[in-house]
């Protein structure tokens, strides 16, 4: 693939950590950063967070000192600057990322809601905080329970469900406010090709690959990261695969893309969020590496 290490930032979150395994996995080098870091880790460097203003530098100083050829962010955090970073700054390195302009909407719930939205594809009734706190009737038209959430998060920070009009409390113009979908909650992965990467014989980028994942538990009860996955084929999912796959084609991304679904109360699939990277489920779809080394590398068959 590469004559130097790829680098993976979040080394020790949950995302991070399943990559770097799939990577030792293959016999492949890696190396990670990241804000915590101990003596029992030696190829995870320490970083600033990446709010932090001297992030940008303190990420290329590793890059160069390693000889770093590949760089694979993993932290919802730094997405937004990595891709504005992508060009000039990093002339030379190959950026798992995707283009501005798609990190952007797929990091920020309401745009997300509305850019998909008007692409028609299915999420829950939705609306901004500040229409919802200031609008009459919003609560009605989405309807009972609601999910009031911070438009930029992860995984369950701030995250709660109200079941009645007595249990909305403040909701914050920076939050977005769905409709509850109870059903089953699905994490499909999804990879489309990087640009001038992967390549069908025919010379067309090839359809993206997608696998779906049915969460078995989640961390908050109703709502949350999943406690553990199982992967689910066949028609009884086909409809959510194909959601996945329209719902990276509305945004514009590439490369590796994890989604939450879930199916109302009528069973048809809603999309819940988007996180613009691998997830902490990739391991339970080798695929998804698989294609970005192909990617990386479109020379090998």
């Amino acid at each position: 693939m590469t004559t130097g290490p790829v680098l993976v930032t979040g080394a020790h979150g949950p995302a991070g950590r399943a990559l770097m395994a799939q990577f030792d996995e293959r016999g492949l080098p890696v190396l990670g950063v990241d804000m915590a870091v101990d003596d029992s880790s030696p190829r995870v460097l320490r970083v600033p967070p990446a709010k932090d203003p001297t992030y940008p530098d303190a990420l290329r100083s590793v890059i160069k000192a390693n000889g770093v050829e590949v760089l694979i962010p993993t932290v919802s955090e730094e997405l937004r600057l990595v891709a504005g970073l992508r060009g000039g700054s990093w002339d030379g390195i190959r950026v798992v990322i995707s283009p501005g302009d798609a990190v952007r909407v797929a990091d920020d719930k309401l745009l997300t809601a509305r850019c998909l939205a008007a692409a028609g594809v299915a999420t829950p009734p939705f609306a901004g905080g500040e229409e919802f706190a200031s609008g009459p009737g919003v609560a009605e038209r989405i309807g009972f329970p609601l999910v009031i959430k911070p438009r930029v998060s992860r995984g369950a920070r701030g995250v709660r469900v109200a079941h009645s009009a007595g249990e909305v409390g403040e909701v914050a113009g920076s939050c977005i406010v769905q409709g509850f979908a109870p059903g089953t909650e699905y994490a499909p992965v999804v990879y489309a090709a990087l640009p001038g990467g992967s390549f069908s014989r025919s010379g067309k980028p090839l359809d993206p690959f997608v696998a779906v994942l049915e969460k078995t538990g989640l961390t908050a009860g109703e709502v949350g990261n999943a406690t553990g996955v199982k992967r689910v084929d066949g028609p009884a999912v086909a409809d959510v695969a194909r959601l996945a796959v329209r719902t990276v084609q509305a945004i514009g991304l590439v490369g590796p893309v994890d989604i939450d679904i879930r199916r109302d109360a009528t069973g048809t699939p809603r999309v819940l969020e988007v996180n613009a990277r691998f997830g902490a489920n990739s391991r339970a779809v080798p695929e998804l590496l698989g294609l970005l080394l192909r990617d990386l590398d479109p020379g090998d068959p």
